[in-house]
């Protein structure tokens, strides 16, 4: 096995020091000799060993992660994404595999589930459930981006499909074209059996109803997310894991707060769904990955635009809305 250089890390020689740079730390190295033979290891690649003289180097080198084992994408379009993970664990191969092997249920393929589903096939599922009962509309074309004229008037989870295999046509996506309803066996079923991961993605009637699916997914021992968006805030909930978390849905979204959460408002703009919708998708492919210490499991974000108009992130431990 070699070790290159982790992403994000440059090299640079002088005559008797090597720099290393990142984005927030510099180190400094100054060897007396063997100066251009490490140099050469670090760009090439650096097997454990390789050079005796050298190996303490490199040992500490791995130790600090700056150095990390070399990773061979799966498939081409996995390239940047597998370099992505190698960044943040020796095991980026095991990332992938993971996330690739994963099936996940997004209950509303709209302004958030859209965005979700995007940036996971992206990344890698290739296992999906959608539920959603709408129509696409022309309205929806501002924030929707795997829709385009042509799905106009078709269901949305055929529309949000037939996205998924034209990207990856070895695919294997579920769909149920309904309203989402708790009591109903057969959602229950298939947002949550054999399933590894559940976006809550809706907001109607109220977001009482994404709330519900949360506590579905509680109960059937399989992590969940919600994101919602509105005009001045927008929402990341926790991922809840029944393994990883503290609280449960229900503590975090206290019943009583949500009695006059009012119905959806109808404006929209691309950029503020895509924003919570990005957080969610990234948190949701972190835990996939098995890389938990870069996933929020207890605090929601709260994200509000301010008066003078920028956004302004904020953790809370419980959310009124």
């Amino acid at each position: 096995m070699k070790y290159t250089l982790t992403p994000g890390w440059t090299v640079v020689q002088t005559a008797t020091r090597i720099v290393l740079s990142s984005e927030e730390t510099e180190l400094r190295i100054r060897l007396d000799k063997n100066v251009t033979a490490a140099m050469r290891k670090l760009l090439a690649g650096w097997a454990p060993n390789e050079v005796p003289e050298l190996e303490p180097l490199r040992a500490e080198l791995a130790r600090r992660g700056i150095l990390r084992p070399r990773a061979i994408a799966p498939i081409p379009e996995q390239e940047r994404q597998i370099e992505y993970w190698r960044a943040f664990t020796d095991d980026a191969v095991g990332a992938v595999s993971n996330v690739c092997s994963s099936t996940v249920a997004i209950v509303g393929v709209g302004g958030i589930g859209a965005v979700v589903l995007q940036h996971l096939v992206g990344a890698g599922v290739r296992q999906f459930r959608l539920l959603d009962a709408d129509d696409v509309e022309l309205s929806n074309l501002n924030r929707q981006f795997i829709y385009g004229q042509s799905s106009v008037g078709s269901q949305k989870v055929d529309a949000a499909r037939a996205y998924v295999i034209d990207r990856v046509p070895a695919a294997n996506v579920s769909v149920l074209a309904a309203s989402w309803d708790p009591n109903s066996s057969q959602q229950r079923s298939f947002v949550s059996q054999g399933v590894d991961f559940v976006v809550a993605a809706i907001d109607k009637p109220t977001i009482e109803s994404a709330i519900a699916i949360l506590q579905v997914s509680w109960s059937a021992q399989v992590p969940s997310i919600l994101a919602t968006v509105g005009l001045h805030r927008s929402l990341v909930s926790p991922v809840f894991s029944p393994e990883l978390s503290p609280k449960a849905p229900r503590d975090v979204f206290p019943a009583a707060q949500f009695r006059n959460s009012g119905q959806p408002f109808q404006a929209s703009h691309g950029p503020t769904n895509t924003f919570p919708a990005a957080i969610a998708a990234d948190q949701i492919l972190h835990h996939l990955a098995g890389l938990d210490h870069f996933v929020e499991y207890e605090k929601a974000l709260i994200i509000r635009r301010t008066p003078d108009g920028a956004p302004r992130a904020t953790r809370v431990d419980t959310v009124q809305l």
